[in-house]
């Protein structure tokens, strides 16, 4: 297995988005992301070292971000599945708006729901 090199933490989340690069426009969904990358889930042709800009949607709000194409994806019949892209500098305010983003969505995976107290079956009652 290979070594981890991310930064940051990735969370499993799929959030609507659109990619630009050169004159394609091409609407996708991610598979994982973080302050620092994301896998989009996209059959379109993007070649690796291409940069491109992504509008996310982030609930009620969007955020547009610039990337670069660092690597794709095949399934075992070499069908292309995805691209990652690695996120380019951004703005202090875009990086803590996508941050409270994954941390909202990390947190609400991680609420389970509270179990219902069973009612206890009483004794002697008929």
């Amino acid at each position: 297995m290979g070594i981890e090199r991310r930064r940051h933490r990735r969370l499993k989340v799929e959030v609507p988005l659109s990619i630009a690069s050169g004159h394609q426009l091409v609407s996708a969904t991610t598979g994982d992301m973080s302050v620092s990358g994301v896998f989009i889930l996209t059959k379109a042709k993007i070649q690796t070292g291409t940069q491109v800009q992504m509008r996310l949607k982030l609930g009620f709000s969007s955020l547009t971000v610039h990337g670069e194409v660092r690597w794709t994806k095949c399934d075992e019949d070499g069908q292309r599945i995805g691209v990652g892209v690695e996120l380019l500098p951004m703005s202090a305010q875009a990086e803590r708006i996508l941050g409270r983003f994954l941390d909202e969505q990390e947190a609400a995976s991680e609420r389970r729901p509270v179990p219902r107290p069973r009612p206890r079956p009483q004794i002697g009652a008929h």
